[in-house]
């Protein structure tokens, strides 16, 4: 049974597990992938699909960003982004305007942020 290489189009053996022409590893799972589509011989990359697991919803930055600058001194933003201990640090000290500060500054941060860039470093999976 022949197969095309998904990488780069050559034709391979069945049982072959690496293209001979450019060493990309095939596996059976690749390869019936690439049966369904039409190799196109200019385009040679192979666009890596983004996989997104359902417990780990996608937290908006712009309601984060408003929740830390209006109510940043209860911590609400922290409870928003699943960071629960800094929540309670932040409601715990909610009679100090510390949380405040530190609500507007985050707030900032997070509103200044790319999208990527927030997902990786502020939300707590």
């Amino acid at each position: 049974m022949m197969s095309l290489c998904p990488n780069c189009g050559t034709e391979l053996d069945g049982e072959a597990k690496f293209c001979a022409s450019c060493g990309y590893e095939v596996s059976p799972r690749s390869i019936n992938q690439e049966r369904n589509q039409e190799f196109n011989a200019r385009d040679n990359a192979i666009e890596p699909e983004i996989v997104r697991t359902p417990s780990a919803p996608i937290k908006e930055r712009m309601v984060a960003g408003i929740l830390a600058i209006l109510l940043g001194g209860f911590g609400i933003h922290k409870f928003y982004l699943n960071d629960m201990n800094m929540g309670l640090i932040y409601l715990l000290f909610c009679w100090t305007t510390i949380p405040q500060i530190l609500g507007i500054i985050e707030g900032i941060m997070y509103l200044t942020a790319t999208d990527e860039e927030f997902q990786e470093k502020y939300v707590k999976y």
